[in-house]
């Protein structure tokens, strides 16, 4: 009958809509899920792209990056600080790599935890490690820089009943030098340190 064959046909719509509607539920849901998991492989590959793999630092191309932008918006003198740890090769040779990656995990951690209300760390590369800090003057630098030496000290003689020790370079910019030529300043700064029998901070 006539009745029979709308009542056929409305729920013949009615069987459509609600697979219709499913099928967007599903594809929505899909849609979710894949910009979720995009979102976090980008997100995997800043973190990659921005941190040294080893330390969790920033590494030395973000570093670079970030103080080329840093630089123009600053209104005060800031402070860099070239680091080097002071015969890795030797805690290399003595205690082996392993132990050689840790020691720079836990520095990288004592730097990363003294600095990061005033500035930034990054791994420069190998045992070399540069640190920005902003707004401060040299004694600030100084109490922070003896701060980290003496827990890095603190960490070797509980690791191996040793002293293990840093050279730094600091240099305060005044505004009139370029980014490499900052660097360049400060690990000369560093090679004095070094040359001056290490463990040693020059200004």
């Amino acid at each position: 009958s006539a009745d029979t064959q709308m009542m056929t046909m409305i729920w013949s719509y009615i069987i459509v809509a609600i697979a219709m509607f499913t099928l967007v539920q599903i594809i929505t849901q899909q849609y979710v899920r894949q910009r979720a998991e995009l979102l976090k492989m980008t997100e995997e590959l800043e973190l990659v792209a921005h941190h040294d793999q080893l330390t969790g630092l920033y590494n030395r191309r973000y570093m670079m990056d970030t103080l080329e932008k840093w630089m123009p918006m600053l209104d005060k003198d800031f402070v860099v600080v070239y680091i080097d740890l002071d015969d890795f090769k030797n805690i290399n040779d003595s205690y082996g790599f392993v132990f050689g990656d840790t020691v720079l995990v836990e520095f990288a951690k004592i730097l990363q935890e003294n600095i990061k209300d005033v500035g930034f760390a990054s791994r420069y590369g190998g045992q070399e490690f540069v640190a920005m800090i902003d707004k401060a003057n040299k004694e600030e630098v100084l109490a922070i820089i003896d701060k980290i030496r003496e827990e890095y000290n603190d960490f070797s003689a509980k690791a191996k009943n040793a002293k293990f020790t840093f050279s730094a370079g600091v240099l305060v910019d005044d505004k009139t030098l370029d980014l490499d030529e900052i660097l360049a300043t400060a690990d000369d700064k560093l090679h004095q340190a070094k040359r001056a029998g290490k463990n040693q901070v020059i200004i």
